[in-house]
């Protein structure tokens, strides 16, 4: 056993109660000599027995005291044949007779007090457990919170993981358009790129330079569609890459900046337009 299954085991406890048997006192005092963290812990065990003992020290209950000396009482009638009534030497029992050893009222103290010492000894060894095994429900607790986190980040990773690659199959499809957005006058230095797969109809919106947006202000991706533009969904700067809405027969595309949330299909960029790209 190491000095951390030791520490686990309970055996201290009990070591210190003094209720380990021979072999189990004999491998702690080995272990104590061997380990100065087995030492410390027993000695934080006695601190805590002395903490306790003073903590917790106090009388018998009144009633229980009445009881026992009624119990005392009746003992000491039942067997007053065997008490002697004075303080003069007992006579010599002869050899071959049986000798009876007299009972006195201090013997029945003794015991009450032995009593009240293990009743409070128990009690202790019952906290000092019960301390322990709230201690390792509450490590339980934080190990499993840690599973918890582990697996939403795995979750997440997957996820990640997961789009880049379709990500990735989007490019390398002989199907997928490569449509390069140029800046209009109202903002000439900004370029974007868009990806369109003309098979499965997914759109990506890839590596746009453009100034961040005015607060209460977002860029929108639009298809032109017919001659009409059609939503796509608003996108941040945040990401080098966005998956937006899929579109069929897309003439071009252009990007907007709209309010915050973006406009509709039916009422087409209110904001100025940014960029634009024909295919």
């Amino acid at each position: 056993m190491n000095v951390k299954e030791l520490i686990a085991s309970g055996i201290l406890e009990s070591y210190v109660l003094g209720l380990t048997s021979t072999d189990e006192t004999e491998e702690v005092d080995q272990m104590a000599q061997q380990h100065p963290k087995v030492q410390n812990e027993i000695a934080t065990l006695r601190s805590a027995l002395d903490e306790y003992s003073l903590t917790f020290e106090q009388e018998p209950p009144p009633q229980l005291r009445e009881r026992v000396l009624k119990s005392l009482e009746g003992l000491k009638a039942e067997y007053s044949q065997f008490i002697p009534q004075s303080e003069e030497p007992v006579e010599k029992v002869p050899q071959n007779s049986q000798r009876v050893v007299p009972l006195r009222s201090g013997n029945f103290s003794w015991m009450i007090a032995a009593s009240w010492s293990f009743l409070a000894l128990s009690l202790l060894g019952n906290l000092l457990l019960y301390n322990r095994w709230q201690s390792s429900q509450e490590r339980l607790t934080l190990a499993e919170a840690q599973n918890t986190t582990l697996a939403q980040r795995v979750n997440v990773q997957q996820s990640t993981y997961e789009a880049a690659r379709q990500e990735v199959a989007l490019l390398q499809d002989p199907a997928t358009r490569r449509i390069e957005l140029q800046g209009t006058p109202d903002s000439p230095n900004a370029t974007a790129r868009v990806f369109w797969n003309t098979n499965t109809h997914q759109v990506y919106l890839a590596a746009p330079r453009l100034p961040e947006p005015p607060s209460g202000k977002q860029y929108q991706l639009w298809a032109i569609v017919a001659g009409k533009p059609v939503d796509m969904g608003v996108f941040d700067l945040s990401t080098n890459s966005s998956r937006l809405k899929d579109v069929l027969n897309a003439q071009a595309f252009a990007i907007s900046l709209e309010a915050q949330g973006g406009s509709t299909t039916q009422a087409g960029p209110k904001g100025p337009v940014l960029l634009l790209g024909k295919i």
